[in-house]
């Protein structure tokens, strides 16, 4: 989540309503999809013009202000809606243990639906969890990772290596989102793009610490 300074004054701090938090939830989420969508659709049309750029589509994925991490402010001085959203759902402290609650039933939840292979149901889940919108990067990750996992079952490559994406951002230690990811990338005939993909997961594992490889927690 982007960082700023804190401000007792500032309107973004304000406890949101349980209606207006949900309304923005919804907002934001569709809006990250929306993003995701026109990305991967301008990736396609590039294609035959010049070769896949991982790096360069990571970068634009840090554009979207779910990933930002250095804010700017426009020639009004003030953030963009989009942030000053984020960071309304941040400073609502009341609400970021809850948050965090709910993802984890919703995670769990799908778990016990992926075990029996209702691998849709098991998305659904996993949906909600990632729509909670918590503080926790890690339980973000996990949810994004098992959505591919169930992504996969279904057939939807595409969507599941995505969704790596994501949880690759949230976590760079998420080992079984990069496997994933690369097997989608080669069952769908992208060879380079897994061969970037790889190297680009290995250039972030190099700068974490041990421990943070040495976890099992991903699922």
């Amino acid at each position: 989540m982007p960082k700023t300074k804190s401000n007792e004054n500032d309107p973004v701090r304000e406890v949101l309503k349980d209606e207006e938090r949900s309304a923005l939830a919804a907002t934001l989420d569709e809006d990250l999809e929306t993003f995701m969508k026109s990305l991967a659709s301008k990736k396609k049309g590039d294609a035959d013009r010049k070769p896949f750029n991982f790096d360069e589509w990571c970068r634009e994925l840090d554009q979207h202000p779910a990933f930002m991490t250095d804010l700017h402010i426009d020639k009004n001085g003030q953030y963009s809606e989009p942030v000053q959203a984020l960071q309304a759902l941040k400073y609502d402290d009341s609400e970021t243990e809850s948050r965090i609650e709910k993802a984890q039933r919703h995670k769990d939840e799908g778990n016990k639906h992926f075990r029996y292979k209702k691998y849709r149901w098991a998305t659904d889940c996993y949906t909600n969890g990632i729509k909670e919108l918590c503080a926790d990067r890690a339980l973000n990750s996990i949810l994004y990772s098992n959505r591919a996992a169930a992504q996969i079952r279904i057939g939807n490559l595409r969507s599941a290596s995505r969704d790596c994406v994501f949880a690759r951002r949230f976590d760079a230690s998420n080992m079984k989102a990069v496997i994933r990811c690369a097997e989608c990338l080669v069952e769908m005939g992208y060879g380079k793009r897994c061969i970037d993909w790889i190297d680009t997961s290995k250039a972030l594992f190099e700068t974490l610490p041990q421990d943070a490889l040495d976890k099992d927690e991903h699922f």
